[in-house]
């Protein structure tokens, strides 16, 4: 939004403006950076540095001083405004009655991204094949569509009272597309190719995530439960769901352990809220929520990390022994193993990664021991990470599954 007022301001053309770009995903912005790597922030086309595109920071007449390729533009998004990393930089650039020093250090203060997210867009991410969003507003509606590849064959329909122009303009496998709409509108895209969508209102509603981190608390400690609260600001929030998916370990390697779990909100009042209990191993987590109003629905993703306590060691449930899944990835038909403790109240279920549930079996009838069941993937669901459950009176397991038919 402020791009789109400044760069085609007439005063812009007369201000010397030079840029500082960030190309470096590192430390806790690592999974934001892998994620924006697959959806056009590649080292390819720039990098990024965790949070926005390295190409986003480039201005029109602008002298780009460090960025990509460039050494010293080896820094993520939090690091570019730490002056430690970039006063050196900076300090060149500067009039000779600007370029001084404070005799006194200023006083910094800490800042959290990952304590408030909002959101006012909801997107949706394809390998190929066809998904679709829908919209029941008055207005104007962007949308923005990459695709990993040029494809031909890539279309969008839609269905309700709308009118729909051309790409507004298309660069590096990126269009945007603007509609004019009256009530209730689907959009449906397709593709043989991966494509990512970002769909975007003219009337601001925007959900937001809080948690228990703040300007002062930067990370969760093992064992300590997550408490997260959804607001739907401009529209009347009428669910929400969600996931949890450790995507790496504290070094930013790769995880290997399909440790996942569906994320249950509840409503309280105008709010909705969840708990997360503290029996995660340590590792940077993925958080994807997906909110729903009566004209729109918003996605939220954002990552958090637990790290050991501090305290006193934590010895950790084997939670997730005796739980799997096989073949994994799963081409439909995929034999769930598990172990019932107790015959009782239990259940196995399966969530899509905004943790929807898409399948329950009530194993009630079974006794103490070890079980498995075969889950044949209906032909609805698309492909991509499901996240598999056990819970036994009371007690909760989940791991992550992989369809790829």
């Amino acid at each position: 939004a402020f791009r789109n007022q400044t760069d085609p301001h007439p005063n812009r053309p007369k201000t010397n403006v030079k840029t500082y770009g960030g190309w470096n995903y590192s430390g806790w912005l690592w999974v934001s950076g892998v994620y924006l790597s697959w959806n056009g922030g590649s080292s390819s086309q720039g990098g990024n540095d965790g949070v926005v595109n390295y190409n986003s920071t480039k201005r029109p007449n602008a002298a780009v001083i460090l960025g990509v390729k460039d050494s010293r533009g080896k820094v993520n998004h939090s690091e570019i405004a730490t002056g430690s990393k970039m006063w050196q930089h900076i300090l060149p650039q500067l009039p000779s009655s600007l370029a001084r020093e404070l005799d006194t250090p200023m006083e910094t203060k800490r800042y959290n991204p990952t304590a408030i997210v909002s959101s006012a867009a909801e997107f949706v991410s394809a390998d190929k094949g066809s998904r679709s969003i829908s919209i029941n507003a008055k207005g104007k509606v962007k949308i923005s569509i990459y695709q990993m590849d040029e494809d031909p064959t890539f279309f969008l329909s839609v269905k309700g009272n709308v009118s729909v122009g051309m790409p507004e303009r298309k660069e590096n496998n990126l269009s945007f597309i603007e509609a004019e709409q009256d009530g209730k509108v689907v959009y449906t895209f397709k593709s043989q190719k991966p494509y990512f969508v970002v769909a975007e209102t003219e009337e601001k509603i925007v959900a937001t995530l809080r948690s228990d981190l703040n300007d002062d608390k930067f990370v969760y400690e093992q064992g300590e439960s997550m408490n997260f609260k959804i607001a739907l600001e401009g529209d009347n929030i009428q669910e929400v769901t969600g996931s949890l998916l450790r995507t790496s370990n504290l070094d930013g390697e790769a995880d290997e352990t399909n440790i996942a779990s569906a994320i249950t909100f509840e409503r309280n009042g105008k709010y909705f809220v969840a708990t997360q209990a503290g029996n995660l191993p340590t590792g940077v987590y993925n958080v994807a929520v997906q909110v729903k109003g009566e004209k729109v629905n918003r996605s939220i993703v954002t990552s958090i990390a637990v790290v050991a306590a501090q305290e006193k060691a934590i010895v950790m449930p084997k939670q997730f022994a005796g739980l799997g899944a096989y073949p994994n990835p799963s081409q439909g038909a995929t034999t769930i193993h598990f172990e019932i403790q107790k015959k009782g109240n239990n259940h196995i279920r399966i969530y899509n990664l905004i943790g929807e549930l898409v399948y329950q079996a009530d194993l009630s009838n079974l006794e103490e021991g070890k079980h498995q069941i075969v889950w044949q993937a209906e032909s609805r669901l698309k492909n991509g990470i499901y996240i598999y459950e056990l819970e036994s009176n009371g007690s909760k397991q989940s791991k992550k599954l992989v369809l790829n038919r």
